[in-house]
């Protein structure tokens, strides 16, 4: 989903929005994500190919200490009042498999998603998803 929901070959911009804040970005804690993460970036890049879209331009980075953002930054768009973010604009192009991807979210999950739109993908309301896995 974090390929798809944005376009990663902007480097520092999504759409109208500019600046490092704004970057697209991965960070990984150790090298079995590591692994993963750069199997997906590989992936998603030959389907990116296909289309002529360019190369990613997400930071790839291990972190060494995490903090968590401000407590109104947790969960946002399940919180009361807030709207999605919508200068993210997705290529259109999905991921699929790859060598080591384990998908977790149920089909029914991507039934909220409009992949035709330009902009906010998301479709739904704005309750936590319930995966029931």
């Amino acid at each position: 989903m974090f390929w798809e929901c944005h376009d990663p070959t902007q480097k520092n911009r999504q759409g109208n929005d500019v600046g490092t804040q704004y970057r697209s970005a991965i960070y990984y804690k150790n090298e079995n994500n590591k692994k993963i993460i750069l199997a997906s970036k590989e992936q998603y890049q030959k389907e990116l190919n296909k289309k002529n879209l360019g190369l990613i331009e997400t930071e790839i980075k291990l972190i060494n200490n995490y903090f968590y953002a401000e407590k109104y930054h947790q969960q946002y768009l399940a919180s009361k009042g807030s709207r999605q973010y919508c200068s993210a604009s997705p290529t259109k192009v999905k991921l699929g498999d790859f060598p080591g991807s384990k998908y977790k979210l149920k089909a029914h999950i991507w039934e909220n998603f409009d992949w035709q739109v330009d902009k906010c993908v998301l479709r739904s309301d704005n309750n936590p998803i319930k995966n029931n896995f």
